[in-house]
């Protein structure tokens, strides 16, 4: 029996369509694409289905008005990396240490034995994929990581067939995109350094970025007028 389709998660979003053969039907079954969209700081108030005025969200309301809206519902945790956790491995993630908001470099939270949520969808026969946010760790321990080679335990030993996130957030580094655990367009000749893994050597950022050291000068300076007045 060949199974075949897709799941997409976004950390931000999951995805997932498939092609499923029930053992009693003559006919394959065509199961239904499946999308998680899971987003950092939305509450209820912000969506223009549940009245928002401010800010519009055609897309999500047209989701919302052809298909089936909950309005009574919960999440597992306040915060991004516990209620990531939860929602992928089924369990709150006070009951596991070492599930906080999680550093830019922190080493996978989810082990690779762990089921997750992926791995439900991949035995059902679709193709899973994640695409943004995921804020979950990647490598094997903190610090650890090789950002410029294959960045594992990672999406592809939790259940994912494919992979395009942001290791953590914004203001986290590494600010970069990570495509099937490898850095998105990464320049052999300008590769990432962990500053975590700095033994004592001095690096002078003046003379690599002089022009970002003058910004953040001219920046300073700025605050420090507008303090003073």
């Amino acid at each position: 029996m060949n199974k075949s389709g897709y799941f997409l998660p976004m950390m931000a979003i999951l995805p997932f369509g498939a092609l499923a053969q029930n053992n009693l039907d003559l006919k394959p079954r065509t199961n239904p694409n499946v999308i998680f969209i899971y987003a950092d700081d939305i509450g209820f108030g912000d969506l223009s289905c549940n009245g928002a005025k401010t800010i519009k969200t055609p897309n999500v309301e047209a989701l919302a008005r052809h298909g089936v809206r909950y309005t009574n519902m919960h999440s597992s945790a306040a915060t991004c990396t516990p209620s990531r956790y939860a929602l992928l491995t089924g369990e709150y993630a006070w009951r596991k240490e070492g599930t906080r908001i999680a550093a830019g470099n922190a080493g996978s939270i989810i082990r690779p034995e762990r089921f997750t949520l992926a791995d439900v969808f991949k035995i059902a026969g679709y193709q899973t994929g994640v695409v943004g946010k995921w804020h979950l760790g990647l490598g094997d321990k903190t610090g650890s990581q090789d950002w410029n080679g294959h960045i594992t335990p990672g999406p592809s030993d939790l259940g994912f067939n494919y992979s395009f996130i942001l290791a953590a957030t914004g203001d986290r580094v590494p600010c970069v995109y990570v495509e099937n655990e490898h850095i998105a367009n990464l320049d052999p000749k300008d590769q990432l350094y962990d500053l975590s893994k700095d033994k004592g050597e001095k690096i002078n950022v003046a003379a690599l970025h002089p022009d970002v050291v003058e910004k953040l000068k001219i920046k300073l300076e700025r605050i420090k007028n507008q303090n003073d007045h």
